[in-house]
């Protein structure tokens, strides 16, 4: 179960009570059958029991809380007492006006009290408690209320175990409270009382406006949890935070990077994912005629559909695929201080925290259409056209292998300046694919392709000399080694014979005298 509750509902106005049973439930409740501090761990009673079901059948949502949790693990008198308290206290807006409601959060026993009444709000001018509870009675607009609660535990660790704390946290978030309500800050009014007691300690919020009609939607709520969890548990989230940071600015740095690189894949014709090209081409057309703010906030549906789909497509490189499920299992341990399950995934292009990725594609775009209206461009474009369709041509697995072909195209590709089909050609003469060998119109295309940069253009002439100096080394050495055995044959035939009879003879007298045999 999440680490942090929220409920939140609202009272309309004019709302009377609706069940007796749980107002006088509320009239008896403090000191019933607390006689001693063993009752705690005996069995919950009849009449608890029916309650409990009473409660659960008319308000479902119960369920959802700690002190369910804590019954359902041990259904004794305390812990159905906990759960009957805090379920009436959630649902007072069904079954008691409004006034009463501001009277009982402020007086009810164990509340912590900062005066004559436990209330606090978003200033220390002093609170009439009478005054305040008519206030909120005769309010013609809506009055929403929230109840925040953490575990006894979790309050203690993290100092929210007393009424400044959350008093000096519902202050701070006071302006997030009126943008999630739908309200200028200056409209928002707000009380609160701390119950600092059982296993849950808790917070009473009431709030509403005096100007506009508050709204509060489902996406909002959920923000608002996110801030008030994250304020509450920063401490137990900080490297969590850090480490999510650092993947989200990684991503958004490869992000653009791939924009980069697919462009100019793209435009050097290296790019085979045709879907993508024709995606771009549609918004490179859509950005034509566009005189708004090029920026993908700005821009018409059809072309944020366009920079989506691209952003979509990027997003399946692994590396970044990779990044972004990092990232949100990141956001996962912080989504589960105050919700059950992992944070919704969205795909790269709608999640906002990677909207710079959408603004460099959009980025790249408009670097083709200002490419588009360079003179140029066109023969750059043409420049490309001929070097893939030549690469395409020398693809050994391909039934359209022709070599000769490409070799044509890769001419006409370099004659426009292309330096990679000039390293291409380089090799091809290297090697006499499709091209008559010839060393000397290899290493001249090289150099070529090497003044205009071509790094791979120059590593080839560098082991292409390598590989020249090797040979003739080599040869060098056979001509030492044959210049040396011609050399010994020719003393062999001097005299060599006698010098290896001389040798022989005195080896057979030497073995003579060890066995003392009589020399002749």
């Amino acid at each position: 179960m999440a680490r942090f509750i929220l409920k939140w509902r609202y009272i309309k106005s004019g709302t009377k009570g609706h069940s007796e049973n749980l107002v006088k439930y509320i009239a008896t409740r403090d000191g019933v059958e607390f006689c001693d501090e063993s009752w705690k761990r005996e069995p919950q009673t009849k009449e608890q029991e029916k309650l409990i079901a009473k409660l659960v059948k008319d308000f479902p949502e119960t369920k959802e809380s700690f002190e369910y949790e804590d019954y359902k693990n041990g259904p004794t008198k305390y812990s159905a007492s906990q759960f009957i308290s805090k379920s009436i206290e959630e649902n007072l807006d069904k079954i008691d006006k409004k006034e009463n409601y501001v009277g009982y959060i402020a007086m009810r026993p164990r509340v912590e009290k900062t005066g004559q009444h436990g209330l606090f709000s978003m200033s220390d001018a002093p609170i009439d408690l009478d005054a305040v509870a008519k206030e909120v009675a005769e309010h013609k607009g809506v009055v929403w209320t929230t109840i925040l609660s953490l575990r006894r535990e979790d309050s203690a660790r993290l100092g929210y175990d007393n009424a400044t704390a959350w008093k000096n946290m519902l202050r701070s978030k006071s302006e997030d409270l009126a943008k999630a309500m739908g309200i200028p800050l200056v409209d928002l009014k707000w009380y609160a009382a701390f119950h600092n007691e059982g296993h849950h300690p808790h917070v009473h919020l009431i709030s509403y406006s005096t100007g506009k009609h508050p709204y509060m939607r489902e996406k909002d709520l959920k923000k608002l949890k996110s801030i008030f969890a994250n304020e509450i548990f920063k401490d137990d989230l900080y490297h969590v935070f850090v480490e999510q940071t650092n993947y989200r600015d990684e991503l958004r740095t490869m992000g653009r990077d791939k924009a980069e690189e697919l462009i100019e894949k793209i435009q050097n014709g290296d790019y085979e994912n045709e879907t993508v090209e024709l995606m771009l081409k549609a918004l490179v057309d859509e950005l034509k005629d566009y005189t708004g703010k090029k920026v993908y906030g700005y821009l018409p549906k059809k072309a944020k559909n366009l920079v989506n789909g691209i952003v979509d497509e990027i997003a399946k490189d692994e590396r970044i695929a990779r990044l972004y499920e990092l990232w949100y299992e990141q956001k996962d341990k912080i989504v589960r201080t105050y919700q059950d399950g992992r944070a919704e995934r969205l795909p790269l292009s709608r999640n906002e925290e990677f909207k710079t990725i959408r603004n460099a594609v959009v980025k790249e775009a408009l670097k083709i259409l200002r490419f588009e209206k360079d003179p140029q461009w066109q023969a750059k474009k043409q420049m490309w056209k001929l070097y893939k369709a030549a690469k395409g041509l020398l693809d050994k697995t391909s039934v359209g292998y022709n070599p000769k072909k490409a070799a044509e195209l890769l001419i006409e590709s370099a004659g426009l300046g292309n330096s990679v089909a000039k390293y291409l050609l380089g090799k091809m003469y290297l090697r006499g694919e499709g091209v008559p060998k010839d060393v000397v119109e290899g290493k001249r295309w090289l150099e070529e392709a090497k003044a205009d940069g071509n790094e791979y253009a120059k590593q080839k002439l560098e082991w292409h000399s390598y590989q020249q100096w090797t040979a003739v080394r080599g040869t060098f050495r056979l001509f030492h080694y044959l210049g040396r055995l011609l050399q010994d044959n020719l003393e062999k035939g001097k005299g060599g014979r006698g010098q290896t009879e001389s040798k022989l003879r005195r080896m057979i007298d030497e073995k003579k005298r060890a066995h003392g045999i009589k020399q002749e």
